[in-house]
């Protein structure tokens, strides 16, 4: 498991955006927006989803 922090994580809206994009990939995580977190499951995907949350626009570190 690797929890990734993504500062930019500001409303539920924020939430709604990075959830259907990572559900679209068939990538399993939880995101919380208090602790403006994303945890994957599986830590060989934590770089890819650092990739796909960059290309939304959120920038995420291990």
């Amino acid at each position: 498991m690797t929890i990734l922090k993504v500062a930019d994580i500001s409303c539920q809206a924020c939430v709604n955006n990075i959830s259907r994009t990572l559900e679209a990939e068939g990538i399993e995580f939880i995101i919380s927006l208090e602790e403006k977190s994303v945890t994957v499951t599986d830590d060989q995907t934590a770089e890819r989803v650092i990739a796909i949350l960059d290309e939304i626009g959120f920038v995420a570190v291990k």
